[in-house]
């Protein structure tokens, strides 16, 4: 089965019996040279967002100004120490700016309203390893930005947050250093091996308890905020292992652009001044069409579905449209992306 993730064979699960705390370091390192700015390791990208409130002193009465799409699971994070809201107010004091799918926003037209506005800019770049907006990497813009692991490489779990902001990062250590008790860890390592098996099992019996329990995990995820050693024995070696399977998604995504680039199933724009690296394809149309698409994809065993996408890549300025997620990354091989274009194609 082909999803959006580049899941991990279950014949390599073994490999996360085998990591160490050199591990943890190794990765941070990587990341701070990748993105010139201090980087700290965590469970998920979402905790993240959670620590930059804390640290800001946020209470109850702030504001966070959300895209009207986000993933309940950061909604929830949010608002552990503020009010999302759809609409900025007197009292908003961040943004949480989604680069969703690994297309950026318009920083140059989003970052000086926000700055206007004296909002605190959370970039929320789970799905946006290695994209670019007019040459700056995507998560150097704003005061801090959230990564997230899974949905660019072959872990589980995991993710990290970016910032060069003093008191947030010393918040962050002290926040990671309290929480490091042997309870925590083993929860921690609760979580990585049921999300293990969840991915290892795309159905059955086995799979519904996986799920279950790493959801019963997912609802404790701020009490163990630091990163597990197994996640990140699982995350490429080198920087050029990491920057290989950035290319192999920008690769795949070239192959989408031949079929339907400069049409409206995938309008220039949507690129516009934008070097992406996805997490998925959006491939727009009339809703009939699209669920035609995700029908034939699902015949070949390729998950898909309909979601809405921002065309304008403007959170001041928002236009969504629905969009087939069309999956590209490292683990479809050329010929196989071709296949899944002609039967786009064909539906």
């Amino acid at each position: 089965m082909i999803t959006h993730y580049h899941f991990l064979p279950p014949r390599k699960l073994y490999k996360i019996l085998w990591a160490s705390r050199n591990d943890i370091a190794r990765v941070e390192a990587l990341l701070h040279d990748f993105f010139g700015k201090p980087v700290v390791l965590l469970n998920a990208a979402r905790t993240g967002a959670f620590i930059a409130l804390s640290a800001k002193g946020f209470k109850r009465t702030a504001e966070v100004l959300v895209p009207p799409y986000p993933p309940k699971c950061m909604l929830d994070t949010i608002g552990e120490r503020a009010v999302p809201t759809l609409h900025a107010g007197p009292r908003t004091k961040a943004v949480l700016l989604v680069h969703q799918y690994g297309y950026p926003q318009k920083m140059d037209v989003v970052m000086p309203i926000a700055r206007e506005k004296n909002l605190m800019v959370i970039e929320d770049s789970a799905s946006s390893f290695g994209s670019r907006y007019k040459g700056t990497l995507v998560g150097t813009f704003g005061d801090v930005a959230i990564f997230t692991f899974p949905k660019a490489f072959q872990t589980i779990l995991g993710g990290c947050m970016v910032t060069d902001d003093e008191e947030i990062l010393s918040y962050a250590r002290n926040y990671l250093k309290k929480q490091d008790t042997f309870v925590w860890r083993s929860v921690s390592t609760l979580a990585l091996f049921a999300a293990a098996f969840e991915y290892a099992t795309f159905s059955g019996r086995f799979h519904s308890f996986a799920n279950h329990m790493l959801g019963l995990a997912y609802s404790k995820f701020l009490f163990f905020p630091n990163p597990n050693k197994r996640v990140c024995h699982l995350f490429p070696n080198t920087e050029e292992e990491f920057i290989r399977q950035i290319e192999a998604r920008k690769e795949n995504l070239a192959i989408f652009r031949e079929y339907f680039g400069g049409t409206p199933a995938y309008p220039k724009e949507v690129e516009e001044d934008s070097d992406v690296v996805p997490f998925v394809a959006p491939y727009f149309g009339e809703r009939e069409k699209l669920d035609r698409v995700v029908e034939a994809l699902s015949k070949k065993d390729i998950r898909s579905g309909v979601y809405h996408f921002d065309i304008n890549r403007n959170m001041f300025d928002q236009r969504y449209v629905p969009t087939v997620s069309v999956p590209v990354h490292q683990g479809i091989d050329k010929s196989t992306m071709r296949d899944i274009c002609e039967i786009i194609q064909r539906a």
